[in-house]
């Protein structure tokens, strides 16, 4: 029992890295991710996560690669109330300006409480940040993620490809659990009374 505990005090963050890999997606798979992004999470980032939040970005940043465009995660911040929620953005190319994603927050019914951004260097000079946000509801009501977390999502992607507007009424997909489709016809009643 002491030596186990030894054993798993001497693992630095990296080698638990291997380990969770290797249990959430087997052996190869689990190789041939901690061959792309074992070296490539910072200090700070390893300070801040543990690998096992670690595999939940690594396959977001999947995704990204997948698809070639942003992703983004929305989740409960630990040991808060409902009403504050960790926002994390995934993108490749360069870093996101928050005064580009503040409005798009603020029209979703939420205010940034503060923001933090990790490079993660992969092979082949790939880069990849991910920008981790604590945001709260405007008003401080809690809210149930399960409700709106897929409209929210969707609708933040809609509206940060300019593809629907980004006004206040997108507030209503956080607290009516309105889907995009559902803001866009109030928005065109709105227009015409």
């Amino acid at each position: 029992a002491i030596e186990e505990e030894l054993l798993e005090a001497s693992l630095t963050w990296r080698d638990h890295l291997y380990r969770a890999l290797f249990n959430q997606f087997g052996e190869e798979k689990g190789y041939q991710l901690f061959a792309q992004y074992g070296k490539g999470f910072s200090k700070g980032y390893q300070e801040r996560f543990t690998p096992y939040q670690a595999i939940n970005d690594i396959s977001a940043i999947e995704k990204v690669f997948e698809y070639s465009e942003f992703q983004a995660s929305l989740s409960y911040s630990e040991g808060k109330d409902k009403n504050h929620l960790k926002l994390k953005i995934y993108v490749e190319g360069g870093p996101i300006s928050l005064s580009e994603v503040l409005p798009v927050l603020e029209n979703m019914d939420f205010r940034v409480l503060s923001e933090i951004s990790f490079i993660i260097n992969l092979p082949n000079d790939k880069k990849v940040w991910v920008h981790d946000f604590d945001i709260m509801t405007q008003e401080g009501n809690p809210v149930e993620l399960s409700h709106f977390q897929e409209y929210f999502l969707e609708g933040f992607n809609l509206i940060w490809n300019e593809k629907i507007e980004n006004d206040g009424f997108n507030r209503l997909i956080v607290r009516a659990n309105f889907k995009w489709q559902e803001c866009q016809i109030i928005r065109t009643y709105a227009k015409y009374l």
